[in-house]
């Protein structure tokens, strides 16, 4: 059992080619939760940040904790970053050279 249908809004604009921000919606008839978004592009992946009026029972210096200490001892292939998951793919790899080549052309 699943239980009650959930949905969910948001609304993204593009401030930039590496800034995106706005906002998001999502619940059931008894819960809402709203919140800020923003995307930040960096030369390695991107970062994606939500705020909301949430509060978790363990702060958030403690999951950032765990959450490092964690990656650190993964191996390397298990990670969703510039040197595994996806971005090892043959095709994550080429996009990966084209935009280190866009980022050089714009800044030279």
């Amino acid at each position: 059992d699943y239980g009650p249908p959930v949905g969910r809004a948001y609304h993204r604009y593009g401030f930039t080619d590496w800034l995106t921000a706005g906002w998001r919606a999502e619940g059931d008839p008894h819960h809402l939760s709203l919140g800020l978004l923003a995307d930040i592009g960096t030369p390695l992946g991107q970062i994606e940040m939500a705020l909301a009026g949430i509060t978790f029972a363990i702060p958030v210096d403690e999951v950032i904790d765990v959450m490092g200490e964690i990656g650190r001892e993964m191996d390397v292939r298990y990670r969703e970053t510039a040197g595994g998951g996806l971005a090892a793919t043959p095709t994550g790899r080429r996009l990966a050279k084209e935009r280190l080549y866009q980022i050089k052309r714009s800044d030279g």
